[in-house]
């Protein structure tokens, strides 16, 4: 499914963002439509709704209230659940991988491009299948050559709500400071 990999953006080993950065991985779009559909559901507390297939991930989180539907503009949902039931949302919205990381395995948002297409699509992965992009398909741009390894930079923020991993160019290093909190490298 992955052909290269880039990150825009770039979080330097000295944790100074030039922009925001972001993984963009270019991908296959059969290999994706094939993953899109295997994806199976679980949930955390009947609220949160999350499924992977083949690295690629899909989350949802609707409090259940009949009174809070508009996400998506109220859009309908039929979830395949990975115990073979079916859970029908309406109006669901889409979360963030950082919150979903409290409660399922570690993902991170993305931007899927595609052979032709000039603009991307945001999607999600897992930490592992972001990993294995990095490890095949990733080269340091020349003006950044110093800065060998791509490495995902966990995150926690001061509340506790949310968990990031952050990709990131750096020289060498096994542990970075964010805003006081303590980072741990995922090596790729």
């Amino acid at each position: 499914m992955i052909k290269h990999c880039w990150v825009d953006g770039y979080t330097l080993g000295d944790i100074d963002y030039v922009n925001s950065p972001c993984l963009h991985i270019d991908v296959d779009p059969v290999c994706y439509e094939m993953a899109r559909k295997q994806i199976r559901y679980r949930t955390f507390e009947g609220t949160h709704f999350w499924g992977e297939a083949q690295g690629l991930v899909s989350f949802f989180y609707h409090s259940g209230s009949p009174k809070a539907q508009e996400g998506f503009g109220g859009s309908r949902f039929t979830l395949p659940m990975e115990d073979g039931s079916i859970v029908k949302l309406i109006g669901p919205w889409s979360s963030r991988a950082g919150v979903m990381n409290l409660h399922f395995p570690p993902c991170l948002d993305v931007v899927f491009h595609f052979p032709g297409q000039v603009t991307g699509l945001a999607c999600a992965v897992t930490l592992e299948f972001a990993q294995a992009a990095a490890r095949s398909a990733f080269d340091a741009p020349p003006s950044l050559s110093k800065y060998t390894r791509l490495v995902f930079l966990k995150h926690k923020d001061r509340d506790g709500d949310e968990i990031k991993y952050i990709p990131s160019l750096v020289k060498d290093a096994n542990t970075q400071h964010l805003g006081g909190s303590v980072v741990e490298i995922a090596e790729v």
